[in-house]
Order: C-alpha cells, then sequence, then structure tokens
C-alpha cells in the first residue's frame, strides 16, 4: 500500500517538474512548431517570464501540442491554438499559472504569449502569436495579457499569412524543442 501511495506520488509531481529539467540553464530556449503554413521557431524569455516558458515548454515536451490546430485568427490582431483537436475536441489542460505580465516584455508583432479567459490567472495550455502591434493588450490597471517571446526566428511570414489564406480552424500543428 506504501509503494502505490510513494508511486502515485511521484507522478503526480513528476510533471511539476519536467520543465524545470528542460534546458534548465538556457534562459533563451528555442521551440520550433511545424505548421501546415511552415515552420516557425521561437526563442522564449526565462529570464522575464520563467513560470510561463516552463508551463509552455511542458506542453511541448510531452508532445500536447502534436496534431492541435489553430482556432482562432483574427486579421491585425491574434492567431491563437493549442488548445483543440481537428475535430475541435477540447484538449486536457494542467492547472492554471501565475500571470507574469508587467515582466517589460510587450504584446509587440511577432511575440507569442499564453492565452487566457477574463480572470488574469486562467492560462493554461492555449497560446497566441501577435499578428499585429498589440500593445493594448500589455499591463495597465488590469493584468494584462501574458507575453514570453523574446522574438521570432525562422517562419514569422507563415504566421502573417494565415489571417490572409484560411479561416480557422487551421490544419494540425507539432512542437520540438530546438537544441
Amino acid at each position: 500500500m506504501i509503494r502505490w501511495l510513494i508511486a502515485l506520488l511521484l507522478l503526480a509531481s513528476s510533471t511539476s517538474v519536467l520543465a524545470l529539467n528542460i534546458q534548465k540553464d538556457n534562459l533563451y530556449p528555442k521551440v520550433e512548431l511545424d505548421t501546415s503554413m511552415g515552420k516557425i521557431v521561437v526563442e522564449l524569455d526565462r529570464s522575464r517570464a520563467p513560470i510561463t516558458v516552463d508551463n509552455f515548454l511542458t506542453y511541448v515536451v510531452r508532445g500536447d501540442y502534436d496534431n492541435t490546430i489553430f482556432h482562432r485568427i483574427i486579421k491585425d490582431f491574434v492567431v491563437q491554438g493549442g488548445g483543440y483537436d481537428p475535430q475541435l475536441k477540447p484538449l486536457p489542460e494542467d492547472k492554471p499559472i501565475f500571470n507574469e505580465s508587467g515582466n517589460g516584455l510587450s504584446n509587440a508583432l511577432g511575440t507569442i504569449g499564453m492565452a487566457r479567459e477574463t480572470d488574469p490567472y486562467t492560462a493554461t495550455r492555449q497560446f497566441y502569436f501577435n499578428v499585429a502591434d498589440n500593445t493594448k493588450l500589455d499591463p495597465s490597471l488590469n493584468v494584462g495579457a501574458m507575453p514570453f517571446l523574446v522574438k521570432s526566428l525562422k517562419g514569422w511570414r507563415c504566421c502573417r499569412r494565415w489571417p490572409k489564406c484560411q479561416p480557422a480552424p487551421m490544419p494540425p500543428c507539432n512542437g520540438k524543442m530546438c537544441h
């Protein structure tokens, strides 16, 4: 009985520390997203948004973004994905994370952030690309949105094409860590 309790405790705690072991000494880890419109490589800013970056990396390393779609595509605003499968079925989420907006990062054109609901502390697995300067989402008296990208290194043009090409949802994408 004690063995089962220990095994369950280890299993439950393993997912929360998974991201901490992913390039833990790298303040700017890179992730490659392979989409139907091309590959995108992004560099994340763990120095300013450690909780948000570790949350995103946990989903990437577990393969949770594989075969997901971009379900929300709004011209001159955002392209959002990571939360639904191709049949628009919602995917399992981990616990919501702390909102790290106010960290000096901005929702400028080309940045990536974690999507949330109206409540500022509801971000889980969905992320968005800013396809316009969305500084109106930056922190104000209300808690802002959660950017965590330093820069898009490769493939940014495909994000800019999405709102022009197809209505949501887009075909599936996959994410992986770059080394």
